[in-house]
């Protein structure tokens, strides 16, 4: 008789035990990848469980693989039944467990799974929930051998101290558990829906602020177009001074007398009616993005910065117009 005082991890109820998993089941092994490797699936026939399949909550079977029945036979020690538990033992998805339904017919695993079996079946939902519980996982991450995808062998499995309640404990902690999984879930869909709300709510405030329809306009205020003039003779100043070059392509967006909308670029004048996407208010004025920057920066834009600082100085302005219709 060996004390294992050291190794008991927390104390548990009065009427519970701590066991280990081996003496709660009948059967706790691995697979194997049959001779031929993927070369020998096929399309049809006894499906092949490998570690993308299983995952915490079912079998995931979508892109499942199939052997032959003849390959079925030669790894008969196995084959997966109904009430079975799956638990993925190397890689990335290690730790991942699965229960085979009740109504489940017939499959094998390859070697990066594990079939757990149970005595009793009716401890395997309880079982699963200890697998999956931070407890467990911890130490089958820690307890890993081998190297490259590493992995948990059976013989390390079997030897992990389970927590067992009474029975019925089990099903009033099973049924706790998945009631509040599901209260979590639901508030989860609910921030989800807040968020959505707020989001579409945020672009309709913003739609209104960028067409001047967020803030009652102020006839006090100083126009954008004599904004963008001044703005525009400190450039020319800097320019003189050698300070910055002038851009041949700079762009001024102009209303004609013709209330028309054109767009001087050098020399070129053109109408951009069809390119306006929008009345704005009086006082306000369209300018290319390309240009606001060049005249808040001193600096144009290269072709490769043009994309980067498109969404920089979009949120720029949209967190200026927002303020200001805070403020307002």
């Amino acid at each position: 008789m060996k004390c294992i005082e050291d190794e008991i991890p927390f104390e548990v109820p009065e009427g519970w035990a701590w066991c280990r998993l081996l003496p709660l089941t009948i059967k706790i092994g691995a697979g194997s990848t049959p001779t031929g490797g993927a070369a020998v699936y096929s399309t049809s026939g006894i499906k092949f469980i490998r570690s993308q399949n299983v995952y915490d909550d079912g079998l995931v079977l979508t892109d499942v693989a199939y052997i032959s029945e003849e390959i079925n036979q030669k790894k008969s020690g196995s084959i997966v039944k109904p009430k079975d538990i799956l638990l993925n033992i190397t890689g990335g998805s290690i730790g991942r467990c699965a229960l085979v339904p009740d109504d489940f017919d017939i499959a094998n695993v390859n070697q990066h799974v594990i079939i757990i079996r149970l005595v009793n079946p009716e401890l395997r939902k309880y079982l699963h929930d200890v697998i999956t519980s931070l407890y467990i996982q911890e130490q089958i991450l820690s307890r890993q051998v081998g190297s490259g995808r590493g992995g948990l062998s059976a013989e390390t499995l079997s030897t992990f101290l389970i927590p067992l309640p009474p029975m019925n404990e089990q099903v009033s902690i099973i049924k706790k558990l998945q009631d509040c999984i599901s209260y979590t879930l639901t508030i989860a869909d609910a921030q989800r829906s807040v968020s959505d709300l707020v989001s579409a709510t945020k672009s309709k405030i913003l739609d209104l602020a960028i067409r001047g329809k967020l803030v009652p306009p102020d006839p006090n205020d100083e126009p954008a177009s004599v904004l963008l003039e001044r703005i525009r003779a400190e450039k020319e100043e800097l320019i003189k001074q050698g300070k910055i070059k002038r851009d041949k392509k700079e762009s001024i967006i102009f209303r004609g007398d013709d209330n028309s909308y054109y767009e001087k670029v050098g020399n070129n004048v053109n109408c951009i009616d069809e390119k306006i996407p929008f009345e704005l208010p009086e006082g306000w004025a369209f300018i290319r993005l390309n240009t606001a920057w060049e005249l808040i920066s001193g600096r144009d834009l290269s072709p490769s910065e043009y994309n980067d600082k498109m969404m920089e100085f979009h949120i720029l302005q949209v967190q200026a117009i927002l303020e200001m219709g805070i403020l307002a």
